[in-house]
């Protein structure tokens, strides 16, 4: 069955496309060909996303931006770290499963097979961490591979960074991790609205909090409005010190808000293009990418977005977020949706976040059969957003009668697609590789394929 599964994997990804080849990049009109160079200018570039877009918004006092937050729940609880054993970390280091090495080098592969020896000495280490509140400085710089999405290769906006951090940064962050994390959900700190990152939850329960919201409206014959919030870059953008902020009104004090303070400074990438490395950038802000612990801070950054637009329900999956209203007139609903986006301007100025307000856009949902047209303006940031009438959101096409109309037509082409590679494929699988005549006679087997197939095509 090994040869079956090279053999589908080989034929469906798209090699060309991400084939990491980089031979040149335009610098300022320059054409650089120098891997060194190269790697050196994508390490700049990268190193100052989030930076970038944080000098192009304009800001409010963050110093006012957390009164509600930090009065609701500031002095009530306190987290402490508690001392991890021998049996959670040979837990974690079972559990790991990516193979790719940081800027260390250091092999999961061969780690796993000397861990029994020096898992003690690791442990250790940990447990000191967390005992002085300081994160080891080797841990905190990361290998970053350039992945090509499309368009011009010598356009540097057109490569992804993909953010490879050390073997034991994972460890440390997971038994931090696992502790935040249970600490915030039996206090129940989180907005039950917020489902990215999170046990059990998904971005189908999001979609379907969204549709419960809207319904419940409809059947009060009152009018629902959802904005569709784009934000750029949001995990890069945020402030070291803001969030420390709000990690101690959660009750992360001394030693615990130093740690965090040691984890979020200081930190910095290498561009590495075949086997040449770029010298050091320093991350002034932003979540670590690649990171165990940086989806859950930054859960908790976005947080008190809930408390400054009281008028809205927010749905979210991480960044990923969708603000509805509900009004007994169009016009009603205009007001309260303006009031709520300045709000929420009024919360991103805050909090150094910056939306794109070219990819936002709102929808105004009703019953079948029934399309609202409105002609007044709803304004974010002083621009007027888009009306549209469906909408891609957490990977469901939702229209304004939730009717799925869309969303079942384009499922049925994925599906499509995915068959029709099977069928034009299957002779060719069964010449080269006898073992998969079992997977097309086995129903269990076969159905199992088609998912994966159609996954590639989501």
């Amino acid at each position: 069955m090994r040869g079956t599964w090279q053999t589908i994997n080989g034929v469906i990804k798209d090699t060309g496309k991400h084939d990491g080849l980089i031979n040149a990049i335009t610098v300022e009109g320059v054409t650089i060909t120098d891997k060194q160079q190269i790697a050196d200018e994508l390490g700049k570039f990268f190193s100052g996303i989030g930076s970038r877009i944080r000098e192009d918004t304009s800001h409010g006092d963050p110093a006012k931006s957390d009164t509600l937050f930090e009065d609701n729940r500031g002095e009530h609880h306190k987290f402490q770290f508690e001392k991890a054993s021998i049996e959670e970390l040979t837990k974690i280091v079972k559990n790991l499963k990516s193979n790719a090495a940081g800027i260390d080098g250091l092999n999961l592969k061969a780690f796993k097979v000397v861990s029994v020896y020096l898992l003690p000495c690791l442990l250790y280490l940990v447990n000191l961490s967390l005992e002085v509140g300081q994160f080891p400085e080797a841990l905190k710089q990361a290998k970053v591979l350039p992945l090509f999405k499309s368009g011009n290769k010598q356009d540097m906006t057109n490569y992804r960074p993909i953010s490879l951090l050390p073997l034991f940064s994972k460890i440390y962050e997971k038994i931090v991790h696992r502790q935040l994390y249970e600490y915030l959900d039996k206090l129940g700190i989180l907005s039950e609205s917020q489902f990215g990152f999170r046990t059990k939850h998904s971005t189908v329960h999001a979609a379907y909090h969204l549709m419960e919201c809207v319904n419940s409206a409809l059947e009060r014959n009152l009018i629902p409005l959802t904005v569709f919030i784009d934000f750029k870059k949001a995990f890069d953008t945020v402030d070291f010190n803001l969030l420390l902020s709000r990690l101690a009104c959660l009750g992360v004090r001394e030693k615990c808000l130093n740690w965090f303070r040691s984890y979020l400074h200081g930190r910095s990438i290498k561009v590495m293009i075949d086997d040449v490395v770029g010298k050091p950038f320093n991350v002034n802000c932003g979540v670590p990418q690649g990171s165990v612990l940086g989806p859950l801070l930054f859960l908790i950054y976005v947080d008190t977005m809930r408390f400054y637009i009281p008028g809205a329900v927010v749905t979210s999956f991480a960044d990923d977020t969708a603000l509805t209203v509900i009004g007994e007139s169009v016009e009603d609903l205009i007001e309260i949706t303006n009031v709520a986006l300045e709000n929420l301007s009024q919360f991103t100025k805050h909090s150094f976040l910056a939306v794109n307000t070219e990819k936002t856009n709102y929808m105004i949902f009703s019953r079948i059969g029934k399309v609202v047209n409105n002609c007044h303006s709803i304004l974010l940031q002083g621009v007027s957003i888009s009306q549209v009438f469906q909408c891609r959101y957490l990977g469901f096409y939702f229209d304004v009668n939730f009717s799925w109309i869309h969303h079942c037509k384009v499922l049925s082409s994925k599906l499509a697609r995915g068959v029709g590679i099977l069928r034009r494929f299957h002779d060719f699988f069964s010449s080269t590789c006898p073992e998969s005549n079992l997977l097309f006679n086995c129903p269990s087997l076969f159905s199992v394929w088609l998912f994966i197939v159609c996954k590639q095509f989501f």
